[in-house]
């Protein structure tokens, strides 16, 4: 998506009562963010979903909301990227649930979120002994068979999947949950590092100007 159609389609994203169901209704119905973002309060009434309230309130405050958005795409941190709903990295299986997110913040190789064998390890950041043991020997294996491990980056379960992967000799990426402009924890500063380092390798997303 080029970054005039991102910023569009991440400022309706932002703005207040939209949310993922409502953007791509949005988008859907008009084919393009920046149509959409431009429309008027009747046309956007149109819209599944949105309504006369919606419609007006979104108008009133979208300004607002691309201010913030220019802002934090302007500051996008060189390891993260932006992948959209309707982005060829966007992997199917995550179209296929009842309300797949919008936008994706990731980090490291986008390809792998379309790779056929791609495992989710996530879980609490207090860790037992007997969980950090049980990812690392669990990542062992999946190493083995290829298999890609997809975490939220965040600490405890997380940090020790991609931790254990990148050790055993797999493949891992990262999926934000803190969003473009906040990596959370601080601390995996060094992995995230480490995970784009490798993912560049192979892969290296940017957002056309």
């Amino acid at each position: 998506m080029v970054l005039q159609e991102l910023t569009a389609f991440y400022s309706i994203y932002l703005s207040s009562g939209i949310g993922s169901k409502r953007l791509l209704a949005m988008y859907d119905y008009f084919g393009s963010a920046e149509i959409a973002f431009r429309a008027s309060s009747s046309q956007l009434q149109n819209v599944p979903g949105l309504g006369k309230t919606l419609a007006k309130d979104f108008v009133e405050s979208r300004q607002k909301a691309k201010d913030s958005a220019e802002k934090q795409l302007d500051n996008l941190p060189e390891n993260v990227r932006v992948i959209t709903y309707y982005d060829n990295e966007y992997p199917d299986q995550l179209k296929s649930i009842y309300q797949p997110p919008a936008i994706l913040f990731v980090t490291g190789n986008t390809a792998l979120l379309r790779a056929q064998r791609n495992l989710a390890i996530i879980g609490t950041r207090k860790m037992t002994d007997y969980g950090k043991r049980t990812t690392k020997d669990l990542c062992k294996e999946f190493a083995k068979h290829s298999i890609v491990i997809t975490s939220g980056f965040a600490s405890g379960i997380d940090t020790c999947a991609h931790e254990a992967i990148f050790d055993a000799g797999g493949e891992t990426i990262a999926v934000l949950g803190s969003g473009i402009n906040v990596l959370y924890p601080a601390g995996n500063k060094t992995l995230a590092k480490k995970i784009d380092r490798i993912g560049t390798r192979r892969n290296y997303f940017r957002i056309t100007p």
